[in-house]
């Protein structure tokens, strides 16, 4: 790329590189670091023709999510951007040259949003639901509702 002088990164991220994510610290941190290290190189290589579009997907419809084999199995009200879908709006965000790209449903994306813009309320509300989020998860129910915020009693 450098010898060319032209090139573009297309780097797979997740929501949970941008926002906190209950129950998956370790997912997370990793996540974080693949933003941070592609943020830097993209300022590095930026004046040598070289571009990087960071995708950053919430849950995505795939046979391995949440350790169901099929999306029956899963809970009915969890929505997920399926496969297809998530990989047009990937090449649609290169082809653009966008330098970041967050595709998702509600109320993820609404809470990517918050935390972007609004960093204090956007922890306040992750340390609201945490806890919550955490137990859904682990009684495979949904761990992206907003339930888990409006409704439902608190963890003990």
């Amino acid at each position: 790329m450098l010898d060319r002088g032209m090139g573009h990164f297309v780097v797979m991220s997740s929501a949970a590189g941008k926002v906190p994510t209950p129950g998956q610290a370790l997912y997370s941190a990793s996540k974080h670091a693949l933003n941070g290290y592609f943020a830097s190189l993209r300022s590095e290589l930026c004046t040598k023709g070289i571009k990087v579009t960071v995708v950053c997907p919430g849950p995505i419809e795939t046979p391995v999510s949440s350790g169901a084999t099929s999306s029956s199995q899963r809970h009915s009200s969890e929505k997920r951007v399926s496969v297809e879908r998530c990989a047009e709006l990937t090449i649609i965000a290169a082809t653009h040259g966008l330098k970041e790209a967050w595709i998702s449903y509600q109320p993820v994306l609404a809470v990517m949003y918050v935390v972007q813009y609004m960093p204090t309320i956007g922890c306040w509300l992750m340390d609201k639901v945490g806890a919550k989020r955490v137990d859904a998860a682990a009684k495979k129910g949904n761990a992206y509702s907003w339930n888990l915020l409006f409704g439902g009693k608190k963890s003990a």
